[in-house]
C-alpha cells in the first residue's frame, strides 16, 4: 500500500452569466499550464469543505459574488504534472461585481460555448461545460 498514490482534491467553478461561461487565462509566470485558459479552480485544504474551498478560490481568483450549486455536476480523476487529482466540478451563477484578476491569471473572457471550446485547453472541462449547454 505504500506505493498507492495520494490524491489531491480540487474544485472547479463553472461560472455562468446568461449564455456565457467565465474563462481565465493562467499567467505566463505560472509553472503549470502557463497561458492556458481555464475555469476558476483550486485545491481543497485539509479540514475544508469543498464548497467553502470553491467560494474561497472564486473570491481569490476573480473577486466575483456567485451562487454555488451545492450538488457537484461532475467528478473526474486527472494528473496535474505528477500529482494525481480528483476534480469536483460545480455550476455557479454570477450574482454581481466585476472580475478582479489575481496574480494567477492575466486576463479573462465571458465566453459562449463555441469560444469556450476553442480557447479551453482541458478536454474534461470542455465536456462538462458542453453538457451544461446541452441540458438548457
Amino acid at each position: 500500500m505504500e506505493d498507492t498514490p495520494k490524491f489531491v482534491v480540487g474544485v472547479i467553478g463553472i461560472i455562468r452569466k446568461e449564455d456565457t461561461i467565465l474563462l481565465m487565462r493562467r499567467a505566463l509566470t505560472k509553472s503549470t499550464n502557463p497561458g492556458k485558459w481555464e475555469a476558476v479552480a483550486g485545491k481543497v485544504e485539509f479540514n475544508e469543505h469543498p464548497n467553502d474551498a470553491l467560494q474561497r478560490e472564486i473570491k481569490e481568483e476573480s473577486g466575483l459574488n456567485v451562487l454555488i450549486n451545492e450538488r457537484p455536476l461532475a467528478v473526474c480523476q486527472v494528473m496535474r504534472g505528477t500529482e494525481p487529482m480528483i476534480l469536483v466540478y460545480y455550476v455557479c451563477d454570477y450574482v454581481s461585481v466585476d472580475v478582479t484578476l489575481s496574480k494567477e491569471h492575466d486576463t479573462y473572457q465571458w465566453a459562449n460555448l463555441q469560444e469556450f471550446k476553442t480557447l479551453c485547453f482541458f478536454n474534461e472541462l470542455i465536456e462538462v461545460v458542453d453538457g451544461i449547454f446541452m441540458s438548457n
